[in-house]
């Protein structure tokens, strides 16, 4: 099962949080849900009157390669 062999290799990196399958399912999806909230925001701000200015909170790199997955 790909949860439970993604959860073994987190779990054992050593400096981290050590997480049960469902845990580390809740904590992508989480995260998922954060940066898609993140995503629409920034887009619709960048639509918005005036075509909006530079965001003070862009998206970091790792959640620009979030999006690109989903």
């Amino acid at each position: 099962m790909l949860w439970e062999e993604l959860a073994n290799n987190l779990n054992s990196c050593g400096n981290g949080t050590t997480k049960t399958i469902d845990k580390w399912i809740k904590s992508w999806r989480d995260w998922r849900v954060d940066v898609k909230a993140k995503a629409a925001k920034l887009k619709n701000y960048r639509g918005g009157t005036g075509g909006g200015g530079a965001s003070k909170t862009p998206l970091l790199e790792i959640e620009e390669r979030l999006i690109s997955l989903i």
